[in-house]
């Protein structure tokens, strides 16, 4: 009878000790395209075969990225999600787009995971380079004649991109941003390093040995 009730009491501890210790099961979230619900940041970081990356927040999130400039998604659960990368060349760049937080398709509506008790880290806003954007403005060359021009600026990371049309023709850009400033490329036998500095969120200052000018951003 003793021997019975101890058997009875253990069994019963084993029970309650692997309830409190058992978190709820958790499931990868299925991103509802159509209720997009805030925002987040992520980071992107490559080891070895694998990419590795991360959500500030544990909801379900979105991560747009690039691999040497091909487009590439990742539904991030709980904070971070790992990739596997193939005939991918050791140094290649990665670069973040955008972080978006969607409604779980497999949670109500107005509900958010909350894993082991903890409520998810708040959303903050993706950063968003003061180049991008769409930008007017006049430049004036060596002899003293005047053009004006329409840029559009494409930033990803430290890398950006775009097109710049003025009255005397129009050309792709290529370039790096370091901080205020940025340097660009026009392709063939076109200007190569043109600097680009930052005077305020609406105005950049540019000269070369050929011209200089300023542009003034779009509303």
């Amino acid at each position: 009878m003793i021997r019975l009730l101890l058997l009875i009491v253990g069994a019963t501890y084993f029970s309650i000790a692997h309830a409190q210790t058992s978190g709820p099961s958790l499931s990868r979230c299925q991103c509802n395209y159509d209720k997009w619900v805030g925002v987040c940041v992520a980071t992107i970081s490559k080891q070895s075969d694998w990419v590795r990356i991360t959500s500030n927040t544990q909801q379900c999130s979105r991560v747009d990225w690039y691999i040497e400039g091909a487009p590439q998604m990742t539904i991030v659960t709980n904070g971070v999600e790992t990739e596997s990368l193939l005939n991918v060349k050791p140094g290649a760049k990665l670069v973040i787009q955008s972080c978006n937080i969607c409604q779980d398709a497999m949670l109500p509506e107005g509900s958010s995971p909350s894993a082991g008790g903890t409520a998810p880290m708040q959303p903050t806003a993706v950063a968003i380079s003061p180049f991008a954007g769409t930008w007017t403005g006049a430049e004036r060359n060596l002899f003293g004649f005047g053009h004006t021009s329409t840029v559009k600026f494409i930033v990803q990371g430290d890398t950006i991109s775009g097109s710049w049309v003025s009255d005397n023709g129009s050309s792709d850009i290529t370039g790096t941003v370091e901080g205020s400033s940025a340097t660009v490329s026009f392709p063939g036998p076109g200007i190569k390093g043109l600097r680009l500095d930052l005077v305020n969120p609406t105005t950049i200052k540019y000269s070369s040995v050929f011209f200089s000018g300023t542009l003034t951003k779009s509303p």
